[in-house]
């Protein structure tokens, strides 16, 4: 099983301080060049492809890319999408036809102004809330991801509950910061500090667990969670990556990408187990806070704190 993430083009009806690309940035591929590079890798019914932008929903060939995927080759598709154009039930309908298997939104809070600050979009909130609510009315399985900034740490509890109340069917996840593009530009305002994110992930954990829900928590130094909640944490990240295969306008690379880890983890017993290896997070918040937020695990802390 390969994860392979397809980067369509950049053009997008949102702004997102936190985006990974720039504003300014161009780059797309034709149909015929996304299937000219599909078609180089070889993907296969276990395979999974992850597609991006940008915001896919803007293209006019969406529907033809997503056909050729499900017929030629017959792999899990899944969709990253901001879901304004699923606010149109029409769209949604079509999109839901052509056999995709899930569609993953981002909210940046519970509460519309915040979302609307976050993607310097008024009524963007609005819009995914109501296109989210047309794909689960369908049928289609979501997942529901916040991204943790300095604007909105302290509401992930509530972010938790909102994503339950709102989205029963949904998966819910917790996503750290990747510092590149737009998110790169913005860091000194938007980068929280993990010792003041720490309680309220904890928190946001505790409202899952107490429905019964596996809340998901990507991209965070596993050494800062209290290792009750480390079934929880992304940890699969390595094999991933070494099998990964990442298409965009600019490039393809397959497998070996750098997630490489801070010479001060080297001798962690977590390890290469652990969550936080990506090259846009840790080398971008040490240059920016350095280590001292960071322990490097030993057998007696590798218990449950009381």
């Amino acid at each position: 099983m390969r994860k392979i993430f397809l980067v369509t083009d950049y053009n997008c009806n949102n702004a997102c301080i936190s985006c990974a690309k720039r504003l300014d940035e161009q780059g797309r591929l034709t149909l015929d060049q996304l299937i000219g590079r599909l078609d180089a890798v070889k993907p296969k019914k276990e395979d999974f492809i992850e597609i991006s932008g940008g915001e896919p929903t803007l293209r006019q060939d969406l529907l033809e890319l997503f056909h050729h995927i499900k017929t030629a080759y017959g792999s899990n598709l899944i969709l990253l999408s901001n879901g304004r154009r699923f606010k149109d039930s029409s769209f949604a309908e079509s999109i839901k036809a052509t056999g995709i298997d899930r569609v993953m939104t981002t909210f940046y809070g519970a509460e519309p102004a915040l979302h609307d600050a976050i993607t310097a979009r008024p009524g963007s909130f609005s819009d995914t809330l109501e296109g989210l609510k047309n794909l689960e009315e369908l049928g289609l399985p979501i997942s529901v991801k916040t991204i943790i900034l300095r604007q909105n740490y302290q509401q992930l509890p509530e972010f938790v509950d909102f994503a339950y109340d709102t989205f029963p069917s949904a998966w819910v996840s917790l996503h750290g910061l990747i510092m590149r593009g737009q998110a790169s530009d913005n860091k000194e305002a938007i980068v929280a500090r993990y010792a003041d994110v720490k309680p309220f992930v904890e928190r946001s954990l505790d409202r899952a667990i107490s429905r019964g829900k596996n809340l998901g928590v990507f991209i965070i130094p596993t050494c800062i969670i209290d290792p009750c909640y480390w079934d929880h944490l992304s940890v699969n990240w390595k094999q991933i990556t070494n099998t990964m295969v990442y298409i965009s306008p600019e490039e393809m690379v397959i497998g070996n990408l750098d997630v490489a880890q801070p010479d001060y983890c080297r001798d962690c017993l977590v390890g290469e187990n652990c969550s936080w290896a990506w090259e846009s997070a840790w080398k971008e918040y040490t240059a920016l806070f350095g280590t001292e937020e960071l322990s490097r695990l030993t057998l007696d802390q590798l218990r449950c704190k009381e």
